[in-house]
């Protein structure tokens, strides 16, 4: 068995034989995957987090074109505890790094340690997503251009993931959160994703038990005040988080093999006094001299309203509606848009509301000032017809 033996000097500064020491373990450990599994987008990604940590701690970076290329068939130094002891040494550093200098380096522990075979780490967490996504970008698009790789962040292999699993139909209360929450991780437990619920502001007692398949299965009192329901046909798991989204003021956070639901920040838009506005109310506050003031650059709405208005053009549909319009592309759209211009047609000819509620809508997107288009869409969700458009 090989171990990492570290010295007494092993929390020294920086400058110690510490990081020499985690150096070496990281090589071996990285090698190890390599040989076990081959070259995978997890072992890549893992390879590229340990060479940050190391040239930020020792500023000798590993050979990873020679990792990437020509992967030793056996290497003759292996951790048979899986990396557990070096998760452990990291972690305890990382909490002895506490000055704003250090949280670079913290940050990559975290990101190592989080990204472990055997890690059960919680470290990330102390991260604010928004930071966590823009140093991936950094890490990744450097990564892609130097290497050749086509790596995705974590939150998007997760999307996809859930989009592939698939339903043919659910009816669905907004008063059944936690039954919901049941029936995603029961549906996606073979893939190694679950959803974590850490804080949820309208549930006043929140807790978990194990059924006798030992799945962990939530439990508590929701309180909604004016519940909605829905009939999905032939949806996918991701629909089901985005009606989340869409439908309690949470926060979801993406990672690697879970998704974190938590109640929002101070700062979080869910919070913010315009955060649901009626599709009228939020364009004529777009225009006015106020909203540079309240909102800096960009700011995340969700706004309900009625099309009044649908234009086609090659490869865009532009849906308008209450002094606001969105573009979206036509080729996964065009059956539901045609159903809508359809419906639009008949509602201009008809008094009935049998028409007119087939074209309610719900946007959640980043408006900027003096702009009626978003900036970037999050979700589109038709209320008449109980479904999404495709975005990309």
């Amino acid at each position: 068995m090989y171990f990492i033996f570290l010295s007494l000097g092993i929390f020294a500064e920086d400058s110690s034989p510490f990081w020499e020491e985690i150096r070496e373990g990281s090589t071996i450990y990285i090698n190890q995957n390599y040989i076990d599994t081959g070259e995978t987008p997890e072992n890549i990604r893992l390879a590229i987090y340990i060479n940050e940590l190391i040239k930020l701690s020792t500023k000798k970076a590993l050979p990873l074109e020679a990792l990437f290329e020509n992967t030793p068939t056996e290497y003759h130094k292996r951790l048979l505890d899986n990396g557990l002891q070096l998760q452990v040494i990291l972690t305890e550093k990382y909490y002895q790094l506490e000055t704003p200098e250090s949280q670079q380096l913290r940050f990559f522990i975290a990101l190592l340690c989080d990204n472990m075979h055997s890690s059960k780490s919680q470290l990330l967490k102390d991260f604010n997503n928004d930071f966590i996504e823009v140093e991936l970008n950094k890490i990744y698009t450097a990564s892609n251009k130097k290497y050749g790789l086509d790596l995705q962040l974590p939150k998007y292999e997760t999307i996809a993931a859930l989009k592939n699993i698939q339903f043919k139909s659910l009816n669905f209360n907004t008063d059944q959160f936690l039954s919901l929450v049941n029936y995603i991780n029961n549906k996606c437990k073979n893939s190694g994703i679950a959803i974590q619920l850490d804080d949820i502001p309208f549930c006043t007692n929140l807790r978990t038990v194990e059924n006798l398949n030992d799945d962990l299965i939530y439990n508590g009192t929701i309180k909604i005040q004016n519940p909605l329901s829905y009939k999905l046909e032939n949806g996918n798991l991701m629909d089901l988080i985005k009606l989340i989204d869409l439908n309690y003021k949470v926060n979801i956070t993406y990672h690697r093999d879970r998704i974190i639901i938590d109640a929002p920040k101070e700062s979080h838009w869910k919070n913010d006094y315009l955060s649901y506005r009626k599709a009228k109310a939020l364009a004529s506050s777009i225009y006015s001299p106020v909203f540079p003031t309240l909102f800096d650059k960009e700011h995340t709405f969700q706004t309900l309203g009625t099309i009044n208005e649908i234009r086609k053009s090659e490869q865009l549909v532009s849906i308008y509606f209450d002094g606001l319009y969105i573009s979206v592309p036509i080729s996964e759209n065009e059956e539901l848009v045609d159903e809508l211009i359809d419906n639009l047609e008949k509602a201009k000819l008809s008094s009935s509301s049998r028409y007119s509620d087939k074209l309610e809508l719900i946007v959640q997107g980043v408006f900027l000032a003096n702009k009626n288009t978003p900036q970037a869409l999050n979700a589109v969700y038709l209320l008449g017809f109980n479904k999404f458009l495709h975005l990309q």
